[in-house]
C-alpha cells in the first residue's frame, strides 16, 4: 500500500499562550521531535499543514510536502480535509498531531503493517480511540463531512464497526497542551 502521513500542525495552542510546535526542547523544536521519528518510517509522503510561515518553512527544509491552512479559524477539520486533499493519491494515510514528541517510530510502523482497503487502524489507550489514526481511500470522502473542531476521531465513532485498535502506552500517545506538559516531556527525555 502506498500510505501518505499528514501532520496537523495549524492549531492556535491557546493554553500552551504560544506556538508549542516551535518551542525548542532539547535542543529542537517539539514538530522537529515528531518530524525525526516520522522520518524513520517509509511514508510514500509526509505533509504537514499549518497556518504558521515558520512551520511550513522547517517542513520544506526536511523535504516535507508543506501545505498553507488559510482557514485554520474554522478548527481541525480544514486541516485534516486538506491533508486529505494532499494525499488524495495514497491508498491509506495516517493523522498524526505535531504536538506529540514521545510517538515512536515503531508504533507508525505497526499502523502502516496493519493497513488494508476497509479497516480505520487507531492507536488506542484502554479501548479508547487517540491519535494516531490510519484510514485507507474508501473512507477519504467521509472527510467533506467534518466541521469546527471534529477530526478523524470523528469519523472512526460514526463507523465503530469498522475500527480496529491498537493499544499503545499511553504516554507515548500524550500531546502537548500546557506549559507542564512540556515540562514533563523536559524531564522524561533529561531535559
Amino acid at each position: 500500500m502506498k500510505i501518505d502521513l499528514v501532520i496537523l500542525a495549524a492549531g492556535y495552542a491557546r493554553r500552551f499562550h504560544g506556538n508549542k510546535l516551535l518551542h525548542v526542547s532539547q535542543g529542537k523544536p517539539i514538530l522537529a521531535h515528531v518530524m525525526d521519528t516520522c522520518q524513520q518510517v517509509d511514508f510514500h509522503a509526509i505533509h504537514v499543514v499549518s497556518q504558521y510561515e515558520e512551520v511550513l518553512a522547517l517542513a520544506h527544509t526536511r523535504g516535507m510536502h508543506a501545505v498553507k491552512n488559510d482557514h485554520p479559524q474554522k478548527g481541525m477539520s480544514s486541516s485534516l480535509q486538506l491533508g486529505q486533499k494532499a494525499a488524495k493519491d495514497a491508498d491509506a494515510i495516517v493523522f498524526l498531531t505535531g504536538d506529540m514528541p514521545k510517538i515512536k517510530a515503531e508504533t507508525l510502523q505497526k499502523l502502516c503493517h496493519m493497513a488494508d482497503a476497509q479497516h480505520i487502524i487507531c492507536a488506542a489507550v484502554h479501548g479508547a480511540i487517540r491519535n494516531p489514526m490510519l484510514f485507507p481511500s474508501c473512507w477519504f470522502s467521509e472527510f467533506n463531512s467534518l466541521v469546527h473542531e471534529e477530526g478523524g476521531k470523528t469519523i472512526a465513532m460514526r463507523h465503530q464497526e469498522a475500527c480496529i485498535l491498537m493499544e499503545v502506552n499511553e504516554a507515548e500517545v500524550q500531546d502537548i497542551d500546557t506549559r507542564e506538559d512540556l515540562q514533563q516531556f523536559d524531564n522524561a527525555i533529561g531535559g
